[in-house]
């Protein structure tokens, strides 16, 4: 299907030509990556932060106590199962990788807006994706 408005872009051609690039999709799941953590492990700690905390506002809170430690307990969970088995990092590094993601995923209010948020994204070397 072509954009009727622009007749020389192919939607086809120029999805592949962003997977193939190394910035794009590939670059983003490959599993050597330069960064301190691994972008998957960035994107699980804000996509966690912000699924279990992001609608705390409108339940008044009520579930903090029960979502805090449970958060902390998935954050570190998933950050040390990226950082060692898929990214394949050492169990020190990946200790630590988990500790900062408990963390930030169990602090009770949504991360993602915040300097901590930024910190997240800038140690997962997604500065320029």
């Amino acid at each position: 299907m072509r954009d009727v408005t622009r007749p020389d872009v192919d939607p086809m051609r120029a999805a592949q030509r962003v997977i193939a690039q190394p910035g794009g999709v590939r670059g983003f799941l490959r599993r050597a990556q330069p960064s301190l953590l691994h972008p998957l492990t960035g994107l699980a700690i804000l996509g966690l932060d912000w699924v279990l905390f992001g609608g705390e506002l409108l339940s008044g809170f009520v579930l903090t106590p029960l979502l805090s430690p449970l958060g902390a307990l998935v954050g570190f969970a998933s950050a040390f199962l990226i950082e060692r088995r898929y990214a394949g990092r050492a169990l020190g590094r990946s200790v630590l990788a988990a500790l900062f993601a408990a963390a930030v995923v169990g602090v009770p209010w949504p991360v993602s807006g915040t300097l901590i948020g930024l910190a997240v994204l800038a140690l997962s070397g997604m500065r320029g994706r």
